[in-house]
């Protein structure tokens, strides 16, 4: 996307946007699995129930869904404004894990699981 940056696109704005919305996409999945599952639960005969009945259910499900998804977007803007983002995409920067961040503290925290591990379980086998 860099090549449009030259043509005076808004990049960052563009790619803050692509983020945020795949973080979404994973939100409004599950709401709609949930109302999908409240629906089933509740065992709806659609035979028995006339057209504004069924337009009717299906409307306050539409409404749910929408409700729950506002509610996650509130929340998720809550929580950007509380980590600091002031909405310059600019300033805004997404840093990937470029090498190995396994250190020396790492291995001891290692060592020592595997000695409280080993402990717990050698105290078992001669407790018994």
């Amino acid at each position: 996307m860099l090549p449009l940056k030259h043509i005076g696109v808004p990049v960052a704005e563009i790619i803050l946007t692509l983020m945020l919305s795949l973080r979404f996409i994973n939100l409004v999945f599950d709401e709609v699995r949930n109302v999908a599952l409240g629906i089933v639960s509740r065992r709806i005969n659609w035979q028995q129930l006339t057209t504004m009945e069924t337009v009717d259910v299906l409307a306050s499900y539409i409404r749910r869904i929408f409700k729950n998804i506002f509610r996650h977007a509130e929340q998720i803007s809550q929580a950007m404004i509380v980590r600091g983002f002031r909405g310059d995409s600019n300033t805004h920067k997404i840093y990937f894990l470029s090498g190995s961040s396994i250190g020396i503290a790492d291995f001891i925290s290692l060592f020592c699981l595997l000695g409280v591990t080993s402990a717990a379980l050698l105290s078992d086998y001669f407790l018994f």
